[in-house]
């Protein structure tokens, strides 16, 4: 089954990514999983061809075999063997219009306003979803560097919930990276607050047996798209 879709993610996952949408038409979300352990994307998947990575509001044509989901990841969708093929970047203002029924005005992310859920919930109660689009409010930026490793975070804004997830869109984490350690403004990173959607994501279970909230795709609306605040 070929489907068209708007990529909202393409986020770093273990070594390879993991690539959500919606559905161009319905707004559906779709998070493409490949036959791998943990359905990680590999380049040879994922690619464009001569485009490239996906691209946050691409308008891409995919191959999917049918739904994969899992007791914490409603929205899987299983890929073929099949090159995707890039329509549009970005997509036209009509398009992208599908997004306003996608955005959640819900203040609590999957049902809580934490930064994570116990795995072992989902055991008698599957996840109604592992997807959302929202659009944050206070933003700020968090990048530490703790011995050899780096951490990107962002803290946000839903309502009266204040939310600190981790950031694993990897042009964002990138930007961040050129920056000194502590808090700082999205114009920093050459991004403006009033455009911006994020796309979270539950991730897997972690060692600890809990999913993380990850904010794995920050998307800046063009300047022709309206009606998402």
């Amino acid at each position: 089954m070929f489907a068209d879709v708007i990529c909202l993610a393409n986020a770093r996952k273990r070594s390879e990514r993991c690539v959500a949408c919606v559905h161009a038409e319905s707004g559906a979300w779709m998070r493409l999983v490949s036959r791998a352990e943990h359905g990680e994307l590999r380049y040879a998947q994922r690619n464009l061809g001569d485009d490239g990575e996906p691209q946050k509001l691409d308008l891409i044509r995919v191959q999917v075999a049918g739904r994969k989901a899992t007791a914490s990841q409603p929205e899987n969708w299983l890929i073929e063997n099949a090159a995707w093929r890039l329509l549009e970047r970005p997509a036209r203002s009509s398009v992208l219009q599908v997004l306003t029924k996608t955005v959640r005005r819900d203040e609590l992310l999957f049902g809580s306003a934490s930064d994570r859920i116990c795995a072992g919930s989902f055991e008698k109660r599957p996840a109604l979803a592992s997807l959302a689009l929202v659009v944050p409010k206070e933003v700020r930026w968090l990048f530490e560097t703790i011995g050899s490793k780096q951490r990107a975070r962002v803290k946000f804004r839903l309502g009266r919930c204040v939310y600190n997830l981790s950031v694993t869109d990897p042009p964002v984490e990138e930007k961040l990276k050129s920056l000194a350690n502590g808090v700082h403004r999205s114009e920093e990173i050459a991004l403006r607050d009033e455009r911006l959607l994020f796309c979270i994501s539950l991730g897997e279970m972690f060692t600890d047996g809990n999913c993380y909230k990850l904010v794995a795709g920050v998307v800046e609306l063009p300047g022709f798209a309206e009606g998402y605040s």
